[in-house]
């Protein structure tokens, strides 16, 4: 399920319809209550995608209608909460938010993230297939590995994202720069107020 495509498919329709929402209502508003009533939403959504499992792992008794539902919705689940603060961030409605998950120190995480995302199955499995012994995990064992395999996976991704990401990326800018000419908008000095046809194309929730 890991390896296959087809399982990130609906976690992939969800950011290509986001990105269509941001495009197409980038100026909806959302009022108090249904602002907050979306972060609850959201929050809650992905504390129960993360801990749900934790009982299940611990008394070993589940309801298989809700270990169904979980097995065939907990993508999309985690996807939806996910987009929803890349909504309102990229739309200025969450400027905390967006202060916090702009900073520079998530920059150089934010170029390897994928490349880490793809190497990472290669050192697990690694690290599984090369075992001469049966081994006893505990809470200190489970944080070893977990650190271990982070600094591995980021190493692997920091070669990778040199090796073939950053080269391809500018190749690709390089392309569009030459084939795809697109009319640049001019940034909005700080301090200007609204436009009246933008203030009267707001929409609020």
């Amino acid at each position: 399920m890991y390896l296959r495509p087809t399982g990130h498919l609906t976690p992939f329709v969800a950011g290509i319809l986001t990105a269509f929402c941001f495009h197409k209502y980038s100026y909806v508003r959302f009022g108090k209550v249904s602002y907050a009533l979306g972060w609850l939403l959201s929050v809650i959504t992905a504390l129960v995608v993360l801990y749900a499992v934790f009982d299940w792992n611990h008394r070993g008794s589940y309801v298989q209608a809700w270990v169904s539902a979980y097995a065939g919705l907990h993508r999309l689940a985690w996807a939806l909460a996910v987009c929803w603060v890349i909504f309102v961030c990229a739309t200025g409605q969450a400027e905390l938010a967006n202060r916090l998950l702009s900073l520079n120190l998530f920059v150089p995480l934010s170029r390897l993230t994928y490349c880490g995302y793809l190497v990472q199955m290669l050192v697990i499995s690694t690290r599984l297939v090369t075992l001469r012994h049966s081994t006893h995990y505990t809470h200190w064992s489970m944080v070893r590995d977990y650190l271990g395999h982070t600094v591995l996976v980021y190493m692997f991704a920091y070669l990778m994202y040199l090796l073939c990401e950053c080269p391809t990326s500018k190749l690709d800018k390089i392309v569009r720069a030459k084939f795809m000419p697109a009319t640049r908008r001019q940034p909005e000095e700080k301090g200007d107020s609204p436009s009246p046809s933008t203030l009267a194309n707001c929409c609020h929730l």
